[in-house]
């Protein structure tokens, strides 16, 4: 074996080990950054969306804002436009009948699911005991 053949085979050993002994440690990094995350945007992020009107509402502001800054050519202007249409149609408030009704069909669901389960569980009882 030449002395560069012994190099490449003793790094990638090297190497080997050190993702072995880095994955853990990587792995719980990523969980703590994941923890984090969701207690910052829990805490602090989420009631200052909600206190705004919603994701939408700051996302209009958002793009108006844009808008201002941005020269007023047709074509910035035309996408500008675009873009505050999907975020208008993709968030458009429920109203408490619609949210209602959905409770309602998302209730009837579980009830029908539930019941469901109850038949099979029966139906493997029944079939324990024969």
């Amino acid at each position: 074996m030449s002395p560069e053949q012994q190099k490449g085979s003793a790094g990638g050993f090297v190497q080997a080990i050190a993702k072995r002994a880095l994955a853990p440690l990587l792995a719980t990094a990523v969980a703590f950054l994941v923890r984090k995350f969701t207690e910052l945007w829990q805490e602090q992020v989420q009631p200052k969306l909600e206190e705004s009107g919603g994701v939408g509402s700051v996302a209009r502001e958002a793009i108006d804002s844009v808008g201002e800054k941005l020269p007023s050519t047709g074509q910035v202007t035309e996408k500008l436009g675009q873009v505050k249409d999907k975020v208008g149609s993709g968030a458009s408030q429920q109203s408490e009948t619609e949210a209602a009704e959905d409770s309602d069909d998302r209730e009837e669901e579980r009830r029908k699911r539930k019941e469901r389960r109850a038949q099979r569980q029966r139906s493997l009882e029944r079939a324990r005991s024969s």
